[in-house]
């Protein structure tokens, strides 16, 4: 728990098939391999777009994707305001985000590896473990 991805960097699967990355928008996307353009799946909503109450005129990136110790999951932008939040299952034990080499799911295990949830397109079948 506690790792971030930010605007700009990205997150790899183990045998580098799909990258997990934030963009400049706030929308979360998975393309495939290291290099390619081309989309697996995203989150389709352009965080960066989004008025921010109090707060107008000033939704600039950075964003930075946060698993947190309080097994939420959430989307900052570069003022440090709540963009996006997900409640994943909790319980006792330490969480990982990991994209799964597989289908290019991101996906919440506990401590012992077992998906707790899973989110993305694959296989022909919505999110899920």
């Amino acid at each position: 728990m506690g790792a971030s991805i930010t605007s700009g960097t990205c997150m790899l699967s183990q045998q580098e098939k799909y990258r997990l990355c934030i963009n400049n928008f706030g929308e979360i996307s998975v393309m495939l391999n290291r290099t390619s353009l081309v989309a697996r799946w995203r989150t389709a909503v352009q965080l960066g777009q989004r008025p921010v109450p109090g707060n107008a005129g000033n939704n600039r990136p950075p964003y930075t994707l946060k698993l947190n110790d309080d097994y939420t999951i959430t989307v900052r932008n570069n003022d440090g305001k709540l963009m996006m939040l997900i409640a994943v299952p909790g319980g006792p034990g330490p969480v990982s985000l990991q994209l799964r080499d597989k289908d290019g799911k991101a996906v919440i295990t506990d401590a012992n590896g077992a998906c707790l949830v899973a989110w993305g397109y694959g296989g022909g079948v919505p999110a899920g473990c």
